[in-house]
């Protein structure tokens, strides 16, 4: 509970630092440059080391490595969006996906914690994916911001989106018990953030809607495999894998995103 309260604090002075980057004029398009690029290449391939070591760590059931790893490779992206949000043309969408990717940091470490308290797993999954879903709401809002898109605009791809998840979880046997009432609705939360993705990308096209596009359907992707390995018939190495290849992967677009809308 301590690192969760610390996290908390960072996250409080984050977002004053990044009021005041809102309250900047930023007329002009920024660009990061060379030193800025370095390091934010740097904390893309941390990420990914640092997400494979964590995966290294679970195999080998080492679950309080794993806690600090996936904490680490957390930070990574969470800074690496700090980092692109410094002089953001877009001030106002850089402090919301900020914040999502700082929450999106706090729901891996309250996702890990389950397996360091087994007794109280569905009450760390629970956390975790509401720690996850306001991260995703701001995403949303964020989009919708940008784009100047409307909520219905979504809905056709999301309509598309969804009926794919739940046919992916009936062949895969996903029984979440009492939680699946939450479950279906976190999953729908997420293919609306992905739907609303897309639809930014065609109304406000630029390289950075593009990635937040493709982040939103590799997050998709993940947290479908996410329900079917915790509560699917089936539980493999490879669905782990896929899971936290496709999160981080889904998270580092969003964090560059923002220096390129």
């Amino acid at each position: 509970m301590f690192t969760i309260c610390s996290y908390a604090v960072i996250l409080g002075i984050e977002v004053k630092k990044l009021t005041r980057f809102a309250a900047r004029d930023t007329e002009e398009n920024w660009m990061p440059d060379t030193v800025t690029v370095i390091c934010a290449l740097a904390l893309t391939a941390g990420c990914a080391l640092l997400g494979r070591s964590f995966l290294m760590a679970c195999e080998q059931k080492n679950y309080d490595r794993a806690f600090w790893l996936k904490g680490a490779a957390g930070l990574c992206f969470a800074a690496l969006g700090l980092m692109m949000a410094r002089g953001a043309v877009q001030p106002d969408y850089a402090r919301r996906v900020c914040i999502g990717l700082f929450l999106g940091l706090t729901g891996d470490e309250l996702l890990a914690m389950r397996f360091l308290r087994p007794a109280r797993h569905d009450e760390f999954f629970s956390a975790g994916a509401t720690a996850f879903a306001a991260g995703h709401i701001l995403y949303i809002w964020a989009l919708l911001s940008l784009s100047g898109a409307r909520l219905v605009s979504a809905l056709p791809v999301f309509i598309i989106g969804y009926s794919a998840a739940l046919v992916y979880g009936y062949f895969r046997k996903v029984d979440a018990g009492r939680l699946t009432p939450c479950a279906m609705a976190y999953i729908a939360l997420v293919v609306f953030m992905g739907a609303t993705a897309g639809v930014a990308a065609v109304r406000t096209f630029s390289v950075g809607t593009l990635m937040f596009a493709a982040a939103g359907v590799c997050f998709s992707v993940s947290d479908c495999i996410l329900c079917a390995y915790c509560y699917g018939s089936r539980k493999t190495t490879g669905m782990n894998v896929a899971v936290h290849a496709t999160y981080y992967g889904a998270q580092l677009l969003i964090a560059w995103s923002i220096a390129l809308v």
